[in-house]
């Protein structure tokens, strides 16, 4: 998608107006009932988390609307529990039936996707439209069934090609009232993120060897332990795990935001555009000052860490409008009255993985 021509309409931006404090209140009280539930308050957990953040989620002076109830959730939630007991029951009793469960889980995979990609469509909604999900149960077992099994095969090498086709499986079966997206990334895009990734975990690994060494030697010095075994206050300290983290969370936001500008930069919606502007060194800084943050609180600064998070992906995409957004939507709205779609077809159980 050409820059230019992402220019030459106005964009809304997102955003995200939610604070610190009202979600902590919101966060901790969660926290606290579920505990005292034994996980059962989980369920309306998910859905106060879920509508605060829908509610918070602006475009064009509107904000999103999350319609489901807790108790769909616990349904797919008690569904789910009975049937880890039921494995772990019959494992313990006949351990061979350990690969048949495992095989049985793998069949079920593009169901569960199908049907948790569903529920969470249809029950998200902007302007009173529904947004929605079309289940397509033989590109799914392409996507969630063919590839996984042939990733291994690759070492891993088909793993972007994966990515492409799991995005544009979530997101080309998905809609807003009666209009369809469309995902068209190219699969070189992935290949060139994933291969810049991939050197960059390089650099990281040869940055963090020798800056540990060099740390080992200091220590050593320092210390009265014999030549070549380390400190007895440095075993097992959670002090070695500190470069690995930071490694991952390098990695892991240079693919996030290539990912999802590449992405979102490619989607439409019957014509109307999004452009996604995140910017890796950003998304890295947040992402370690979370860390650090969630780190030195003790967990308690979780909330603090998920607003800033949101924040940033509202105002890093924008919705490129081809024409007038009022008219569109009043279109789907009555497309949506005259088809009766979001009516029909309500799914009542939460399968989300």
């Amino acid at each position: 998608m050409e820059t230019k021509d992402l220019q030459s309409s106005s964009s809304l931006s997102f955003e995200f107006t939610g604070q610190f404090g009202e979600f902590f209140r919101i966060w901790i009280v969660n926290l606290v009932l579920t505990i005292l539930t034994l996980g059962i308050y989980s369920a309306w957990a998910k859905v106060r988390t879920q509508r605060y953040f829908y509610a918070n989620t602006r475009l064009a002076g509107a904000t999103f609307d999350y319609l489901a109830g807790p108790m769909m959730i616990l349904k797919g939630r008690l569904i789910a529990v009975g049937f880890f007991i039921l494995y772990l029951g019959l494992t313990s009793i006949a351990p061979p039936f350990d690969l048949l469960a495992s095989l049985l889980f793998l069949i079920a995979m593009p169901w569960v996707v199908n049907k948790a990609l569903a529920f969470r469509a249809h029950n998200s909604a902007y302007r009173n439209i529904r947004f929605g999900f079309e289940q397509n149960y033989s590109k799914a077992i392409k996507v969630f069934i063919g590839l996984p099994i042939l990733l291994p095969l690759s070492l891993g090498l088909l793993y972007p090609f994966f990515d492409q086709r799991r995005s544009r499986f979530i997101l080309g079966q998905s809609r807003y009232g009666t209009s369809a997206f469309a995902m068209e990334a190219p699969l070189g895009r992935f290949y060139k993120t994933y291969l810049l990734a991939g050197l960059l975990l390089l650099g990281v690994f040869f940055l963090g060897g020798m800056l540990g060494s060099r740390l080992f030697e200091s220590v050593m010095t320092m210390s009265a332990q014999p030549a070549g075994e380390p400190p007895v206050e440095m075993r097992g300290s959670p002090l070695g795990l500190l470069p690995i983290l930071v490694g991952y969370l390098l990695v892991y936001g240079f693919i996030k935001a290539r990912i999802a500008n590449l992405i979102w930069n490619h989607t439409d919606l019957n014509g109307h555009r999004f452009e996604s502007h995140m910017q890796a060194r950003k998304l890295i800084v947040l992402l370690l000052t979370n860390a650090l943050a969630i780190i030195l609180s003790l967990g308690l600064l979780i909330p603090w860490a998920k607003i800033r998070m949101a924040r940033y992906r509202a105002e890093t995409l924008q919705f490129i409008p081809q024409g007038d957004l009022d008219g569109f939507l009043a279109d789907q709205a009555e497309q949506v009255a005259a088809t009766g779609e979001g009516v029909g077809d309500v799914f009542d159980v939460d399968l989300g993985l």
